[in-house]
């Protein structure tokens, strides 16, 4: 069996309590910093403009059809993430509905969040920050994701935690099309599912995938 190298990845985790290792050649980082590089500058833009929020909290959690003095930020929120499309309708008499909740089961899933558009305390959480703290992460994230270089390996398996999915990769780099994604049952479970269900989603791999047995 080919020997698969694990890289735990939360984009994320911030790296300021770490030491800073020295920078990964660009030639040797791992496809994640291209990719969170690539979200850089819109964010870089958000963070100069006004921020909409705060939101209005809301009690316990948001459903389909609810009525949301937020409305209106959240619908904002959203369009500046690119989660709800730029002339997309919404309610106009306040109420949580429509465009606006396919908006946030996007943004759920884009987050590694159950996309069910009811906004519980985790959705609330993720769409309540600031476009200048967002910012501050992603540099943060860039910051600690430079210093990971590639595996020198023939197989590749890399598994985001945050967002439980795990990728497989073969020598090209180029991801394979066997993709598993799990979720926890319950946020208080989220530490262990994805390390326990790692072995299920390598197993899906190897049978869709025999270049991984």
């Amino acid at each position: 069996m080919r020997r698969l190298a694990f890289v735990f990845s939360a984009f994320t985790l911030s790296a300021g309590a770490l030491p800073a290792p020295a920078q990964a050649p660009a030639s040797d980082r791992v496809a994640p910093y291209d990719w969170l590089s690539a979200h850089l500058p819109r964010y870089r833009e958000l963070a100069a403009r006004p921020w909409p929020g705060p939101l209005p909290p809301v009690k316990k959690k948001l459903s389909p059809g609810d009525a949301y003095p937020g409305a209106a930020a959240l619908a904002a929120i959203l369009r500046d993430l690119g989660d709800l499309p730029e002339g997309a309708a919404v309610p106009a008499d306040g109420t949580y509905g429509g465009a606006l909740v396919d908006a946030v089961k996007a943004f759920q899933d884009r987050h590694g969040l159950k996309p069910d558009g009811v906004v519980g305390a985790g959705t609330f959480s993720a769409l309540d920050v600031p476009y200048a703290k967002r910012l501050e992460e992603i540099e943060a994230s860039l910051k600690w994701l430079g210093t990971i270089r590639v595996p020198q390996t023939e197989s590749l398996v890399v598994v985001n935690i945050p967002s439980f999915r795990l990728y497989a990769w073969t020598s090209s780099r180029t991801p394979s099309p066997s993709t598993c994604t799990t979720r926890p049952r319950s946020r208080s479970s989220k530490g262990t599912a994805a390390i326990s269900r790692t072995g299920a989603c390598a197993s899906r791999i190897r049978r869709l995938s025999p270049r991984f047995s």
